[in-house]
């Protein structure tokens, strides 16, 4: 048995086999179990990533759902208010549009957190 170089080469020549001198396995066997843990792991980060996505995907839909309900919500909200206030003889400008705008100014911050709600979560998935 003769080593490939001088210098301390763990590497030993058994006929055409390189074999570890530590381990006693050969080189090639060790490099495909490398390259077989190398592509595991990329499989896993694969999977990962994939998962990642989906859930950020599905977050991202559930938000705008939530967010258009709210506009509707509030849309409709609006509108009934005018009716009332309409009903009560009370046209529009003044007090009535305060209240409009008080009421879309609410609306505005609910969608605002809402998002920010659907942001905190999407950070903290990954």
């Amino acid at each position: 048995m003769g080593g490939f170089s001088g210098g301390g080469n763990p590497l030993l020549k058994m006929g055409a086999t390189a074999i570890d001198a530590y381990t006693g396995v050969p080189v090639a066997s060790t490099a495909l179990s490398m390259a077989q843990m190398k592509s595991a792991q990329s499989s896993q980060a694969q999977a990962a990533q994939q998962a990642y996505d989906r859930q950020a995907e599905l977050l991202r839909r559930q938000q705008a759902r939530e967010i258009k309900n709210r506009q509707d919500l509030l849309a409709r909200a609006t509108a009934s208010q005018r009716a009332r206030l309409g009903a009560m003889g009370v046209a529009g400008g003044g007090s009535a549009e305060a209240l409009v705008a008080g009421m879309q100014q609410q609306g505005a911050e609910d969608i605002a957190n809402v998002s920010a709600m659907y942001g905190d979560r999407l950070t903290s998935l990954g």
